[in-house]
């Protein structure tokens, strides 16, 4: 039963979001696709409500809501009309892996899953890289992997992504979950993005425009405000907890791609 809850969750998580987000990420900048990632916070509090019977979101929490998904509806505006930009095909998608986090986070708590919090973790990874591995075979992509083009700054690429952005990062995270109080902690969730548009701006050569700038705000205002009201109180702190701690992977992982 374990592990078959264990594999639900990795579907929603690795399949859904990740495998939605490596598609996307082929057609959108880094950067963009980082502020699209930066509505899972957002998704959360509707997914307790609906799935967990943890309580209605408060006004804040909507109007967060509303904040953010306006400020994700002016970034595709404006990088569609910028030209070569964000299509709403592309913003869907996205949009789409975000919920995917969201629901395999709240999905967490309502499956069961192993009681070791290190197997929790690893059981849905492996489930997930097997069905990706089964869908690559399946399209055929599996067939286009040539080993001779495969370039040693990109074995880094993938070697950084994988110490970086998933061991070191997801320790740190753990620890400070345990040190440090949760809003606090929390804070990722909207310094990510603004770190990814960044970097793609001044690494990757992607466009920063001041309509983007516009919607960076009021992505990381709506998040940051969504997850403070969630920390706010002590009854809801624990719900926080448990559905922060599953975000921090996908984050990371399309902030350090941003390199």
């Amino acid at each position: 039963r374990q592990w078959l809850g264990a594999a639900a969750v990795g579907m929603f998580l690795f399949v859904g979001c990740h495998g939605l987000l490596a598609r996307e990420e082929q057609h959108v900048p880094s950067g963009v696709a980082a502020l699209f990632l930066a509505t899972i916070p957002l998704f959360v509090p509707l997914l307790a409500w609906g799935l967990t019977g943890s309580g209605r979101p408060s006004a804040r929490t909507t109007g967060a809501l509303v904040t953010g998904f306006a400020g994700v509806a002016l970034l595709v505006a404006v990088q569609g009309a910028g030209g070569g930009g964000v299509s709403v095909t592309d913003g869907g998608l996205l949009l789409l892996s975000a919920f995917s986090w969201a629901a395999g986070t709240i999905a967490t708590r309502v499956v069961p899953m192993p009681a070791s919090p290190l197997t929790a973790a690893a059981a849905p990874l492996l489930a997930g890289s097997v069905a990706l591995a089964m869908i690559s075979l399946a399209t055929g992509e599996a067939g286009d992997v040539s080993a001779s083009a495969v370039s040693g700054r990109s074995l880094l690429g993938l070697g950084y992504l994988v110490v970086m952005g998933t061991v070191v990062t997801f320790a740190a995270y753990v620890w400070l979950l345990r040190n440090v109080q949760p809003t606090r902690v929390a804070t990722y969730a909207f310094v990510n993005p603004a770190v990814a548009v960044l970097l793609g701006w001044a690494i990757a050569g992607e466009s920063l425009s001041v309509g983007t700038l516009l919607a960076t705000a009021l992505i990381i205002v709506a998040v940051a405000a969504a997850v403070s009201d969630n920390a706010a109180s002590p009854s809801r702190r624990r719900a926080m907890t448990d559905s922060a701690e599953p975000v921090s992977p996908c984050a990371d992982r399309v902030a350090g791609e941003s390199l």
